[in-house]
C-alpha cells in the first residue's frame, strides 16, 4: 500500500516490497542497509526483532503503537498513542514492557505450529484472543505524524537542545494532556473573538472584511 501510494504521488524514489514478517530471514539484508527504521508492526516478535536490530546494528528504530482499551463504564482504561525511539542509551522495548515474552512464544507457536496453538488456546494457556484491539484511522494517522516529527527533530533540532525524548505518549481522550494550549487574553475590542461581529457572516465584500 505504501509503495502504491508513493507511485501515485510520483515521488522519484525506489520502493522495495517484501511480503514477509519483519523478522523473516528474507528481510535481514534490507533492514541492515537502512539508516533508520519506522516500526509499525503489531506483533511482539516483530517488535523484539527491531528492538534488537537497533542495538546490534546501531540503526535507530522509531516504533509506534496505539492502544484503545474501553471499560465497562463507557470510558477508557487506555486511549493512547505511543512513539518510542529505540537506540543504545535508551531503555529497550522489553524493559518498557512493550514486548511480552509470553506473547512472543504464542505468536511463534501460532505461525509455526497452528495445531498446537489451537490445543493450547482451548486449554487456557494462551493469553490473547482472536479479536484485534480496536483502532481508528485518525488516531493511527496522528501517531504516524508524531513519529515523523520525532525524526524531523533529530534531523533539524526544531524542538531545541532539550527536545530529544525516548518516548512520547499521547492520551487521545485527555485534550489538555495531549495538546499544549498557550495562555492568552483577548483584546476586549477584538471584532473576531471578543465582539464576535463576524460569527456566521459568510460571503461579503471585501472578502472577510479585508481590503
Amino acid at each position: 500500500m505504501v509503495a502504491d501510494g508513493i507511485a501515485q504521488i510520483g515521488l522519484a524514489q525506489a520502493v522495495v516490497r517484501m511480503k514477509h514478517y519483519v523478522d523473516a530471514p528474507e528481510c535481514r539484508d534490507l533492514l541492515r542497509s537502512c539508516d533508520l527504521v519506522f516500526g509499525c508492526t503489531d506483533d511482539h516478535l516483530g517488535r523484539n526483532f527491531l528492538n534488537r536490530l537497533a542495538h546490534f546494528y546501531l540503526i535507530p528504530v522509531i516504533d509506534v503503537g496505539v492502544l484503545i482499551d474501553p471499560n465497562e463504564n463507557g470510558g477508557y482504561d487506555s486511549f493512547d498513542g505511543r512513539v518510542t525511539v529505540i537506540q543504545p542509551g535508551y531503555p529497550c522495548q522489553l524493559c518498557r514492557k512493550l514486548i511480552s515474552p509470553q506473547i512472543m512464544l504464542e505468536e511463534d507457536m501460532c505461525r509455526h505450529d497452528p495445531q498446537r496453538f489451537g490445543l493450547y488456546r482451548r486449554a487456557g494457556y494462551i493469553e490473547g484472543g482472536d479479536d484485534p484491539s480496536p483502532v481508528v484511522a485518525t488516531f493511527t494517522a496522528e501517531v504516524a505524524s508524531m513519529a515523523v516529527n520525532e525524526l524531523l527533530h533529530r534531523l533539524t533540532g526544531f524542538r531545541g537542545a532539550d527536545g530529544h525524548c525516548a518516548e512520547r505518549v499521547r492520551r487521545f481522550d485527555w485534550i489538555k494532556d495531549s495538546d499544549i494550549v498557550p495562555g492568552g487574553a483577548r483584546n476586549p475590542d477584538c471584532p473576531l473573538c471578543a465582539l464576535r461581529k463576524y460569527d456566521g457572516r459568510g460571503d461579503m465584500t471585501p472578502f472577510m472584511d479585508q481590503a
